[in-house]
């Protein structure tokens, strides 16, 4: 479990990142798995994606959300609340 100190850094880093793409098109890809057993398997998920100009990054206190939004228009959110550390 990260200290709230690591927490913060890693909204930091975050932050920084999705502000440096304003005015880049980004291509976002998620997929969802239905099959909590099998673990994430491709045959059993849920795949959406789409690419998108940002125009603007936002951090939003209510529910820790980074909100991007495009040009099209377009908003996708990042929540915040559940940042680890990656080793």
């Amino acid at each position: 479990m990260a200290t709230q100190t690591e927490r913060i850094s890693l909204i930091e880093n975050l932050n920084n990142h999705l502000q440096s793409l304003e005015g880049q098109y980004v291509e976002v890809s998620e997929s969802i798995t239905h099959d909590l057993q099998r673990g994430h398997d491709r045959h059993c998920t849920t795949r959406s994606g789409s690419k998108f100009l940002v125009e603007r990054v936002l951090w939003t206190m209510s529910g820790g959300m980074f909100m991007i939004y495009g040009a099209q228009p377009f908003q996708y959110s990042i929540s915040s609340g559940q940042l680890i550390p990656s080793n």
